[in-house]
């Protein structure tokens, strides 16, 4: 019983700027959300984001620094464990809690001026919400996926 209690609270890594982005990542959705909640826009009126989010980070966190992080080195069963936890219980769980909105609203005002302001102008915004729709959708995302497993499955590949 011993090596399985050292197994399960030793081999956790702990590494920063995963603990920070993950973090950060929750501080600006948590500031968003919170701010849109005052102001009673329609996504923020759904309890059940913020709880998918909640997950989403969890399950990133125990992704990537639980053992099952230290193990995948080692353990080919543990890479594809992780891989198995992002694919299906992060994504789609981070998609669900539709974060964009509430984490860009999390970014100061400020900030958000000085950097959006200028791609406003100049039309960059205007390009990547074409480029986005398109981007965005399921059957582009769904062959995208494919053709993605399928080329980082191939031996040359697979073998860097």
């Amino acid at each position: 019983m011993s090596g399985i209690w050292n197994v399960l609270f030793t081999d956790w890594s702990f590494e920063p700027q995963i603990i920070g982005g993950i973090l950060l990542g929750c501080f600006l959705y948590w500031r968003g959300f919170r701010w849109s909640k005052q102001r009673g826009h329609r996504h923020a009126l759904e309890w059940w984001r913020p709880l998918a989010f909640a997950g989403a980070a969890l399950s990133l966190f125990v992704a990537l620094e639980s053992p099952i992080d230290s193990w995948a080195d080692t353990y080919f069963w543990a890479h594809m464990l992780q891989h198995e936890i992002l694919i299906f219980v992060t994504a789609p769980l981070a998609l669900l809690s539709a974060p964009w909105m509430p984490m860009l609203l999390g970014i100061p005002l400020s900030w958000r001026r000085a950097t959006l302001r200028p791609l406003a102008r100049s039309g960059v915004i205007h390009g990547l919400n074409r480029i986005a729709r398109v981007v965005g959708s399921p059957m582009f995302a769904w062959w995208f996926f494919i053709l993605d497993l399928s080329i980082w499955h191939l031996p040359v590949m697979y073998d860097l």
